[in-house]
């Protein structure tokens, strides 16, 4: 597929680029829809895709060597390591778009189950995040959006760990904890839910109590999810720190946004920021907006 043509509606959408560990983000994505089905979108951007004078001869190869045939190249490969993973019966479409890739890629996330990006920086999600696509991404996309770590290797340990989630109460709790529980059914794991003690989000009104409020909020999805494990705990904690510390026990992290496209109070500041500084497991954001149904009578 090329340029001009929209990704399927509710398909997981993979931001593809050219960097040595940018293929880590293309498996994290094609196991999680091997997992539960649907269509994988790959998509490659390039500002200069249309533009002829990006056209130039490899003097040293003695061919031409084109911004459009690179971005070809770079798919391919995606799509091959994508086909290794999901196997046969699997829909994944390629994208080669014009434009900013975070433009490109926050665009066909209004669609999108999903947007799955890559983040570069030796702390996990280190530069990646702050200030480039995956920020850009990660803070205006309607809906959920995984950034896998750049070095990130899936283990085969991988079923025994959690899914992570950090709640607090400025976010949308049903949206994160639909995303949170959703994935941990589909992959067959167990869920951790964690809040850090904060003592000023409750002095104004201090009911429900902090253990009432996270009773209130799990519980629907819980019941919802009986065959998922779930813990919970509230942390005398730092957040920032109680999520690093808890992560290393995880497969993956769910946190939330404000409505205003920032990270949420949890996870912004220089201390909480180093939680996706330094992740090494990927992240899903979900954003504030995005909806969540707690009855489902398919289920």
């Amino acid at each position: 597929m090329t340029q001009g043509q929209a990704a399927r509606p509710n398909a997981t959408v993979v931001g593809v680029d050219e960097s040595p560990t940018g293929l880590d983000t293309v498996r994290w994505a094609a196991a999680d829809v091997a997992a539960r089905g649907g269509t994988l979108v790959l998509v490659h951007a390039e500002p200069d895709i249309d533009r002829s004078f990006a056209d130039a001869v490899n003097l040293r190869g003695g061919r031409a060597s084109t911004v459009r045939a690179r971005g070809r190249a770079t798919l391919s490969r995606a799509r091959s390591t994508a086909e290794c993973i999901v196997g046969e019966g699997f829909s994944i479409e390629t994208i080669l778009a014009s434009g900013r890739p975070a433009k490109v890629l926050t665009g066909f996330a209004t669609d999108a189950r999903m947007v799955v990006v890559g983040s570069r920086g030796a702390g996990g999600l280190a530069r990646g995040l702050l200030g480039s696509v995956s920020d850009h991404v990660a803070t205006h996309s309607p809906c959920p959006v995984a950034l896998v770590p750049h070095g990130h290797c899936s283990s085969d340990r991988d079923h025994e760990f959690p899914v992570l989630v950090g709640l607090d109460v400025t976010t949308n709790p049903d949206a994160i904890l639909e995303v949170a529980f959703e994935h941990a059914s589909t992959h067959g794991v167990g869920l951790r839910i964690v809040h850090a003690h904060i003592e000023s989000e409750y002095l104004l009104d201090p009911q429900p109590t902090e253990a009432t409020w996270l009773h209130d909020v799990v519980a629907p999805w819980a019941l919802k999810y009986p065959e998922v494990p779930t813990s919970v705990a509230i942390v005398d904690d730092s957040p920032s720190h109680a999520i690093l510390d808890e992560s290393r026990r995880a497969q993956l992290i769910v946190v939330g946004t404000h409505g205003h496209g920032t990270v949420s109070a949890a996870f912004i500041g220089s201390t909480s920021r180093a939680v996706l500084h330094h992740a090494a497991i990927p992240t899903i954001v979900v954003p504030a907006t995005a909806p969540a149904h707690r009855e489902d009578p398919e289920r």
